[in-house]
């Protein structure tokens, strides 16, 4: 009767079935099982035995129940979502991080030993709440408590939206970002537009276009700063302590080279900063994988506890260093800020000012988006313009593997002095260069007049323009001077 049914006429079935179906699943031996509901039965339901066999057919049920002993705790029924929504947000913080692409936990009880701060809710640490709510009575299953966890339950959260949310208002008299870029002196190269101002001009582009590709998912921060030079002067501490340190594990360090596989694109998609160590001249298939992942706004991929892929934010800002000073040899090279570093001032033993680093660079990037929402013009664009994409290409053509244009040029011209006498001038073209620096046939097949005229320009020659064509002003080395120029003397060093 505590069944609510009974055995009657017209219900024999129904109640054989309902006590066989108690016999299997508590356990209870085929043979012995059907030979009692038959005794028991049988004399009043002559189908008994045949109802009670089709029910043991469902051996993947045999012996699921199991009987409550004396003593035992009240048989446990699966405690409500409420119940257990309740149980969680009484215990404990979660939320979805949209830069890592992760859900983090920390407990809120001051009596929690565990997940003081937050903790990314991997298999162990949701193992671990799971036996939490067992022990305390809450009864669920592991993909309950997971589906709650990866629900709105865990608010969306971008850390570096938070951080700069924290941030105090800018002064606007301190320039914390040309302070930070004066940590870093580069070295003079004689041309190619390579002093510390057009750094610090560079450099404050760069960091307040990568604030804004935190934030914005409009946004991609498509330029990578790189540092060159020998080791030992800070390259990558520097890159590695632009981050504040409670946000130093949003910062990547790959030093593999490959920019085609998934570890590659996870970074990008889960990074603040990505830093490419050891970086040196891409080719092929390697280079055109780098190019459209750095650029791409969305990155497809499957991610830890999905079902499907997932759309992700390319969230990182690029940048990398290398020992080697040319490393690049693609004409198309303006997403490259590469700079030849002499020294840089320990961040480590001097630390950086973050607030106004920051507050600077949320104040500056305001600026510009209301100025443009208003439809007013910019002095100042956090990305890199038309032109000024043109001239990082010349810039960067003293980083090119080929720049043996580039001494080919200086050993047979010099860039005129500013008070240098006309009559002692002389006008080439690209062409007429080409004749002269091309000793060697095998040169032309390496080189365009298009080579000729971007190093001309880096190089710092003066541009004429004619109505028979355009070229330079120049001082053409004669061969004693060009003799000279190849001579040693004593006092010169040579390095081992």
């Amino acid at each position: 009767e505590s069944w609510e049914e009974r055995f009657e006429e017209h219900h024999h079935n129904s109640y054989v079935v309902r006590y066989a179906t108690f016999c299997l699943c508590f356990g209870a031996e085929k043979e012995e099982a059907v030979k009692h509901m038959a005794d028991k039965f049988g004399g009043e339901y002559a189908d008994t035995e045949r109802v009670a066999r089709e029910i043991y057919k469902h051996t993947e049920r045999l012996g699921t129940w199991k009987i409550r002993q004396q003593g035992d705790d009240e048989q446990k029924r699966y405690t409500s979502m409420r119940a257990l929504l309740g149980w969680l947000g009484a215990r404990y913080e979660m939320h979805h991080n949209t830069l890592s692409n992760q859900y983090e936990v920390r407990a809120i009880n001051t009596g929690e030993k565990l997940y003081l701060d937050w903790t990314e809710v991997d298999t162990r640490v949701s193992n671990s709440l799971f036996v939490k709510m067992e022990l305390e009575n809450i009864c669920t299953t592991q993909k309950k408590l997971d589906t709650v966890i990866r629900s709105n339950f865990s608010p969306e959260f971008n850390p570096m939206e938070e951080y700069l949310k924290s941030l105090p208002k800018w002064d606007r008299k301190t320039d914390y970002i040309a302070e930070l870029a004066h940590r870093v002196t580069v070295m003079q190269t004689g041309g190619y537009r390579h002093t510390e101002e057009d750094f610090a001009y560079a450099f404050k582009k760069w960091l307040v276009n990568m604030v804004v590709c935190w934030v914005r998912p409009d946004v991609t921060n498509q330029s990578i700063m790189v540092f060159v030079g020998k080791g030992g002067i800070f390259k990558t501490t520097f890159f590695d302590h632009l981050l504040p340190p409670h946000l130093r594990k949003y910062f990547a360090n790959d030093s593999t080279g490959d920019y085609k596989n998934k570890d590659f694109l996870q970074m990008c998609a889960s990074k603040a900063i990505v830093c490419l160590d050891e970086f040196s001249c891409l080719r092929g298939k390697n280079l055109d994988s780098f190019k459209s992942n750095i650029t791409k706004r969305n990155i497809s991929m499957r991610i830890p506890y999905a079902e499907w892929d997932c759309i992700l934010q390319n969230n990182a800002g690029f940048c990398a260093t290398s020992n080697e000073i040319h490393i690049i040899d693609d004409d198309e090279n303006r997403r490259f800020l590469i700079w030849r570093i002499e020294k840089i001032k320990s961040p480590i033993d001097f630390p950086f000012n973050y607030e106004g680093i920051y507050s600077q660079a949320v104040a500056l990037a305001q600026e510009v988006i209301e100025k443009r929402r208003r439809g007013e013009p910019c002095d100042w664009v956090y990305w890199f313009t038309k032109e000024e994409n043109e001239e990082i290409q010349r810039h960067n053509l003293y980083f090119r593997v080929n720049n043996y244009i580039a001494e080919r040029i200086n050993k047979f011209y010099r860039v005129p002095d500013a008070d240098t006498p006309s009559e002692f001038c002389k006008f080439v073209t690209a062409s007429d260069v080409m004749e002269r620096i091309c000793t060697n046939p095998a040169f032309r097949q390496s080189m365009s007049n298009k080579d000729i005229s971007m190093f001309m320009e880096a190089l710092g020659f003066k541009k004429i323009h004619r109505k028979t064509g355009n070229g330079w002003k120049v001082i053409e080395m004669r061969p004693d001077e060009i003799e000279n120029n190849q001579k040693m003397d004593g006092s010169e060093n040579i390095p081992p």
